[in-house]
């Protein structure tokens, strides 16, 4: 007996549900059955689970995610929570009560966006504007997907849209920034430079004024230069190259560079390195001044002052020598002159001659400030060496300062004498305490004696005020050279107290 079509098309049917060939027409079809029905329960729950885990990862995503309807007038079909909460709607519900376009800020958009969404099929990261429930403008990026019916229709469009607002300010305020900056970089007159930090490594990036420094107008000449080329010694850049890879910054450090033209030049040249993820040194930006002409006129000031100060010196001593050979005459008239009258003459002359000898002293400790360059010194040691000369035997002196670096003239130590030495002479103490506080982004250094104290402060630090050779005065000058302050504190009958201010980036605890 023949099959028909018909026949042949059910017995493959049978054959695809059940698993079964001609042979098995004639047996009972239940357990096959229960078994496909139980595979076929098995396959549900797990596309149950898929699907719950997919909509979980919808609705909890801080993305919006939307379906909606492809054509004009067309609704939206599902949101997730977070483009609800985007625009500004308290659920879903409320949502798909709207037109699609009445999100849009601009609904010509929207058109325009189904015209091209017709011909290629996707959109992706396109800046649209969307308008929150209350009207107010939010800038979106979508990205938006056309599915398909069975006839090639689109039957509904996927989205995903992210506001980013907040992101384009930051990046035009970037972009603001990176833009004033450049200006900035660009119009210096300063050399600033971007290098390979490698042997036979190119410059990155510099700007004009560093090319001008060098000679290179031409930009075509620029591409060609090599790091190499600046240095008029080439082993200053292998130096270089060592210590940064070290240390990852080199300040102020004086190298010589030279001009297209071979002439060399010196520069103050600041470098810094930058890495990359691996711990490696990626590049180095560097900064160059050159300092010649500084230099020369640096140079040309020391050699005036040199001269100066020796003829300040030569000068000073044979006045020393002049008021010397007159005290001594003095003394010799005196011994031989009996009339009082001549004798209180005299004694005016020799107070008048002392005058002269302490004000001359005091040029030669005026000349030496500011000529040594500031440095960091430890305030202990210091403090020590200047306590020395001090008669022991007048006043008791106790140093209880902790373990500090001052950043100073090295004449410091003349202040600390001087204050040390105006506690004998004026305040009739027993003893003098140094200690240290620190109060705020300052340090103190504070001397205190148990002595009558200062009752008239308002010509304290004057010139000519102090009978120890203007000490006080040529303190507070001292100081004054590095902006260290300097105060009276102390209360009358309770001692003086004489507090030194020492401001942030002054003094560091030593390492």
């Amino acid at each position: 007996m023949e099959h028909s079509e018909d026949d042949s098309r059910l017995d493959d049917l049978r054959k695809k549900i059940i698993g079964l060939g001609d042979t098995s027409r004639r047996k009972s079809y239940c357990p096959q059955l229960q078994e496909q029905i139980g595979e076929l329960s098995l396959a549900m729950r797990a596309l149950k689970e898929s699907e719950n885990k997919y909509r979980t990862l919808i609705e909890n995503v801080n993305i919006g995610i939307i379906r909606s309807e492809p054509w004009e007038g067309g609704h939206i079909i599902q949101a997730n929570p977070a483009f609800c909460k985007m625009l500004g709607f308290k659920d879903e519900q409320e949502l798909l009560s709207i037109s699609v376009t009445d999100i849009y800020l601009h609904p010509e958009e929207r058109f325009e966006l189904l015209r091209e969404l017709r011909q290629t099929g996707k959109i992706k990261d396109r800046k649209i504007y969307y308008k929150l429930r209350n009207g107010t403008p939010v800038l979106c990026s979508i990205t938006l997907s056309a599915q398909y019916d069975s006839n090639g229709n689109i039957s509904f469009i996927d989205g995903v849209a992210e506001d980013i607002t907040e992101k384009e300010k930051k990046e035009a305020a970037l972009q603001e920034s990176e833009n004033k900056y450049r200006t900035l970089v660009e119009n210096v007159n300063i050399g600033i430079f971007r290098s390979e930090p490698w042997e036979g490594g190119h410059i990155i990036q510099a700007n004009p004024a560093f090319w001008k420094m060098l000679g290179f107008i031409d930009e075509n000449e620029q591409s060609n230069v090599s790091p190499n080329d600046l240095y008029f010694y080439l082993d200053d850049r292998q130096k270089l190259l060592r210590e940064l890879e070290e240390a990852g910054k080199i300040k102020d450090r004086k190298v010589v560079f030279k001009k297209k033209n071979g002439t060399k030049f010196l520069c103050s040249l600041t470098l810094t390195a930058h890495y990359d993820s691996y711990g490696n040194v990626d590049f180095m930006d560097g900064v160059a001044e050159d300092i010649t002409e500084k230099e020369k006129s640096e140079e040309a000031i020391r050699q005036a002052n040199s001269k100066l100060n020796l003829l300040s010196s030569i000068t000073r001593h044979d006045i020393i020598n002049q008021v010397m050979i007159l005290e001594g005459y003095l003394y010799l008239v005196m011994e031989r002159v009996k009339d009082p009258e001549v004798l209180r003459l005299l004694q005016r002359m020799k107070a008048s001659v002392k005058s002269i000898d302490r004000h001359i002293m005091f040029t030669k400790d005026y000349q030496e400030i500011g000529i040594y360059a500031p440095q960091w010194v430890n305030l202990r040691d210091v403090l020590a060496n200047a306590m020395v000369p001090v008669d022991k035997a007048l006043i008791n002196v106790h140093i209880e300062v902790r373990d500090y670096l001052v950043f100073t003239d090295p004449m410091i130590r003349k202040v600390f004498y001087n204050l040390a030495n105006n506690v004998i002479k004026h305040s009739k103490a027993t003893n003098l305490t140094i200690t240290t506080v620190e109060e705020k982004d300052h340090l103190l250094v504070v001397f205190q004696d148990d002595g009558i104290g200062i009752k008239d402060k308002n010509k304290l630090f004057k010139k000519g005020n102090s009978t120890s050779g203007y000490g006080l005065f040529l303190s507070k000058e001292i100081l004054s050279i590095n902006g260290i302050g300097i105060r009276e504190t102390g209360v009358p009958g309770k001692g003086a107290r004489f507090e030194l201010v020492f401001s942030s980036g002054q003094y560091k605890i030593p390492v």
